[in-house]
């Protein structure tokens, strides 16, 4: 606090409005709070750690653990750091308030280097390679060259909004005369549904077929001419990597008997994936698929699902896998169970829950039995 005395706290919708689900939780206290993370993610087994920054952290280094060998995004509720006392080492761990977001992968990475604001001081790149960089201040515009070749497909995908960075990034492809061949602002007008809680997907997206051999050029900015510590970014620059995330909705089936549910199975695609998907469950054996095939060039389809005699009726959560191949390798992706959800009116997102979970009603209660055994 910049001085000693009362202070007022006033919470309103940003667009004055309000519903009765339009709850919230707020906590006053001196917690920990992490304002950004740099990098925002690392390559695979050769992570050395992020530099956070915030307030009230009794250290400014974060480190996975065993966890730096597990590609994908990776959600940290807490920091952990080991103290050492007379005989045995102790590990403390600070719960922060509002997680935070690092991306593992495999390709090669870097730290971008200043100064880098123009074509003429553009840094120069060997693909593929992830670079991790800020913007650092409203006028500052990040720029990268690298070589191509005519009719070579090159992905240049930005992650920094989703990972919790306040960067609304704009993504601009030039080639080696100055002329724009491409741009994006946010990739939510490119690449399928809304995904999570996010209202803003301001990170932006290209898959360019490049038109003759040359010099190429990145620029990276911030659309609405903001920056600073917090405003972090990892850029891919690459050949298409083909993969896929499947969702299945709702996240909670009832089944009753025998009788196959029905439950809704979306498909996302990326960045060329055309293949067949096979679902399989993946930790329970008193259930089955009735249907287990999405087929190729199929984003949605119904799948039935059921219990077998064995099955008792209790709560279970239930692993779903959808099996695929790419480049001639067998690739398993877990199916993320969601529900449909509506923001303010007419936007839908796919909100993700813990898992997949599926039970059996109770059997009814015969009047006058209310503290007796259940009707049969």
């Amino acid at each position: 606090m910049p001085k000693e005395g009362v202070y007022t706290l006033a919470i309103q919708d940003s667009i004055f409005r309000g519903r009765d689900d339009f709850v919230y939780r707020i906590t006053i206290a001196e917690s920990p709070w992490v304002t950004s993370v740099f990098p925002l993610g690392g390559q695979r087994e050769h992570l050395h750690g992020f530099n956070l920054n915030g307030w009230n952290l009794q250290q400014n280094i974060m480190f996975l653990g065993e966890r730096r060998n597990e590609k994908g995004v990776h959600e940290v509720s807490y920091i952990s750091r080991t103290e050492r006392p007379p005989q045995i080492p102790l590990t403390i761990h600070t719960w922060l308030p509002r997680p935070i977001y690092v991306a593992i992968d495999d390709l090669p990475e870097t730290i971008e280097s200043e100064p880098n604001d123009d074509f003429n001081r553009a840094e120069n790149l060997q693909r593929p390679i992830i670079i991790n960089g800020r913007i650092s201040n409203k006028n500052d515009v990040d720029v990268f060259a690298f070589e191509g070749r005519k009719g070579e497909r090159v992905v240049l995908d930005v992650t920094a909004r989703s990972l919790g960075s306040p960067l609304d990034a704009m993504l601009e492809l030039f080639d080696a005369d100055k002329t724009l061949i491409a741009s994006n602002d946010d990739r939510a007008n490119s690449t399928g549904p809304n995904i999570g809680l996010q209202t803003h997907h301001a990170d932006p997206y290209l898959n360019v077929e490049l038109p003759a051999d040359g010099r190429y050029f990145i620029r990276l900015y911030d659309v609405t001419q903001q920056g600073g510590e917090a405003f972090v970014y990892r850029l891919r620059i690459s050949p298409p990597q083909p993969d896929f995330s499947v969702f299945c909705e709702p996240s909670s089936l009832t089944l009753r008997g025998t009788t196959p549910q029905l439950m809704k199975v979306r498909v996302v695609r990326k960045e060329g994936f055309d293949g067949g998907i096979r679902l399989r469950l993946a930790n329970v054996n008193v259930f089955q698929l009735n249907d287990d095939m999405i087929a190729a060039d199929t984003n949605e389809a119904a799948i039935r699902i059921s219990a077998l005699p064995r099955y008792l009726g209790a709560i279970r959560e239930v692993a779903l896998e959808a099996v695929a191949i790419i480049d001639g390798k067998e690739v398993v992706r877990p199916v993320i169970a969601v529900d449909n959800m509506e923001q303010a009116f007419i936007y839908h997102h796919w909100v993700s829950a813990k898992s997949l979970v599926i039970s059996r009603p109770r059997p009814a209660i015969q009047p006058g039995n209310a503290g007796g055994s259940p009707a049969r």
